[in-house]
């Protein structure tokens, strides 16, 4: 009989081969469970009874190192542990197991209730504490309800956690500024927030909206009164759209659009601001009013005669010509540089692009660039370079944002600055995710 509960003998072996390796039988049809116990009888019966009893999959192992093996394998989605084992007990094979695989769900399943057992075990981190003891059917409808909400819960812990780095790369990245608002005071601010306020990003945390604007907007309304108006209406749920006057410092300020959508924060209601420099389109469309009301001038002017008439026409002509190359000009400058999100796998294969890069490497929107390969972009004499750092970010999860030269579909050649992360999935890198920003201008400039 098993030293510490009920289970009656049977006479399989472990689900473990000579090699300490998992047979390919052993693919989980719901949730993987490692089950750790010397007492072989034991663990045979714990493997047929939940098995046939639900949809769980077993795994057993009768001491500390075949759970490592097992872990290192990736295997097991939460760990059942026995106490009393000879070498390694259940709370010793806990804190070992809570330096390697943080993360997974641990419970320790045992006979013995000592309290000082049960406190031992929850300050080192076990998921739940469960005795052997009382009717059979119960014990084990109970451990199948913990381990399926252990499992539960560390997946769901993991999937925000992935969410949140999604987020945090395109908060930080983003070319606008961002900027996250409670009660009309800062409470978040990507970098580029403290670029276009010429703060550092932690001197943004704090202030208020009102300090970082004039006290009067441009047409003429008090900014606290006109923030009030606008933020009640955010909080409400209707998202908002508006132009702002902000400070750069004194006396400077600058003309932005801003988006305005209410988020929730910790059980608060917060409002996310998106902030788009306009200064120069304003100019831009000064200077169109301005070429436009000259037009007007010269117009009048011209009615004296027809040949002022015909020579009106001409220019006409030829400034409507400047005006629709102004207003291109104008939509350039208007337009923020493209930035391209992209994910690919182990070996480079595209998985997702988004419609910002099939405009800048100039692929027809039907065309398959998510099939490519990310070296296929980069021209042979920087492949090399690229494959170093893919190999950096695999192995050590870190790497610093890099240049390189790509190819756009029709041949030709830009320089690009590219920011990977990598992706995880049950704490394995499956491939990288990043941004690509065309830095043509930039290398013009230079």
């Amino acid at each position: 009989m098993p030293k510490d509960g009920n289970f009656p003998p049977d006479s399989d072996s472990p689900n473990i081969n000579s090699n300490g390796e998992v047979p390919p039988s052993s693919l989980s049809p719901d949730i993987t469970v490692l089950y750790v116990d010397d007492d072989s009888d034991a663990a045979v019966f714990f493997k047929k009874f939940m098995e046939k009893t639900s949809s769980l999959h077993v795994l057993t192992s009768g001491n500390g190192p075949e759970v490592f093996t097992l872990l290192s394998q990736n295997c097991c989605d939460v760990i059942v542990s026995d106490y009393y084992m000879p070498g390694m007990n259940g709370i010793e094979l806990l804190k070992a197991v809570r330096i390697s695989s943080p993360h997974i769900p641990f419970i320790l399943f045992t006979g013995k209730g000592r309290e000082e057992v049960v406190v031992e075990a929850i300050n080192n981190g076990a998921t739940f504490y469960l005795q052997k003891t009382g009717d059979p059917q119960t014990l084990f409808a109970e451990l199948v309800h913990k381990i399926r909400t252990a499992v539960h819960n560390q997946r769901a812990e993991l999937a925000l956690r992935e969410s949140e780095e999604k987020y945090r790369l395109l908060f930080d990245s983003s070319r606008d500024g961002i900027l996250i608002i409670r009660e009309a005071r800062v409470i978040d601010g990507n970098t580029q927030a403290g670029v276009l306020f010429d703060l550092r990003k932690g001197e943004l945390k704090g202030r208020t909206i009102y300090e970082l604007s004039p006290e009067m907007q441009p047409d003429g309304t008090a900014s606290k009164a006109l923030w009030q108006y606008v933020s009640s209406e955010v909080v409400s749920g209707t998202p908002g759209l508006v132009n702002w006057k902000f400070k750069r410092g004194d006396p400077v300020t600058f003309y932005a659009e801003i988006g305005l959508n209410r988020i929730y924060l910790e059980g608060a209601i917060c409002i996310h601001m998106v902030i788009r420099d306009i200064t120069d389109r304003l100019l831009a469309e000064e200077e169109l009013s301005q070429r436009n009301f000259e037009l007007t001038a010269a117009c009048e002017e011209l009615k004296a005669s027809e040949d002022e008439r015909r020579s009106y026409l001409e220019e006409m002509i030829s400034n409507q010509e400047k005006i629709r190359e102004s207003e291109q000009r104008y939509r350039e400058l208007a337009d923020l540089l493209p930035l391209i999100v992209y994910e690919c796998d182990l070996k480079g294969t595209i998985t997702y692009v988004n419609r910002q890069g099939f405009l800048t490497f100039h692929y027809p929107p039907d065309s398959p660039l998510s099939d490519l390969n990310v070296l296929d972009l980069i021209i042979p004499d920087d492949r090399p370079l690229a494959i170093t750092y893919m190999a950096q970010l695999h192995g050590s999860g870190e790497s610093a944002p890099h240049e390189y030269r790509a190819y756009r579909h029709d041949g030709s050649i830009i320089p690009v600055v590219i920011y990977s992360s990598p992706i995880k999935k049950n704490g394995l890198i499956i491939g990288f995710r990043g941004i690509v920003l065309d830095i043509s201008e930039r290398k013009h400039s230079e």
